[in-house]
């Protein structure tokens, strides 16, 4: 009576954990039983995100906007810059890494293609406002982003 093989898979994606890993094996193995799952997340540490977004624009948006508009609200609403904040391209895609290396986030994943699309398609569609900004030699400078709220419609 030995480990079946997906058993012992399991268990060796558990070993070395990390969310991301984890889930990239899951999709690719197609196999994850209870006692292997990963036991949750942490909730107090969240951001909120407007119930607007998930309950009206949530089966609209492609998972490309979605993902930028997430990670925007956490970049803005998530540190209490309810005025937005400055995120580069980089940011968005790649995440964010301290000096020494550590991980902060791990952004959209996006390729700078699709980034760059569904950040003009929230523009577009009124859900998010971009200032741009160029320096004296007209090279592009980080963007400032924030969300448009129904305060500024009225």
């Amino acid at each position: 009576m030995g480990i079946k093989r997906g058993q012992k898979q399991a268990r060796d994606i558990l070993r070395d954990y990390s969310p991301t890993s984890f889930i990239q094996r899951v999709r690719e193995e197609g196999f994850v039983t209870e006692s292997e799952k990963p036991k949750g997340v942490i909730i107090p540490n969240a951001t909120q995100i407007p119930n607007e977004v998930l309950d009206q624009y949530l089966p609209d948006l492609s998972g490309a906007e979605l993902k930028v508009l997430l990670y925007i609200i956490r970049k803005t609403f998530g540190y209490n810059k309810r005025e937005g904040d400055r995120i580069s391209l980089s940011q968005i895609i790649n995440g964010v890494k301290t000096k020494e290396g550590k991980v902060i986030d791990k952004g959209t994943g996006l390729s700078k293609r699709t980034a760059i699309r569904a950040v003009q398609f929230l523009e577009k569609a009124g859900l998010l406002k971009v200032e741009r900004f160029k320096n004296k030699n007209s090279n592009n400078e980080i963007n400032f982003y924030r969300l448009i709220t129904r305060e500024e419609y009225r």
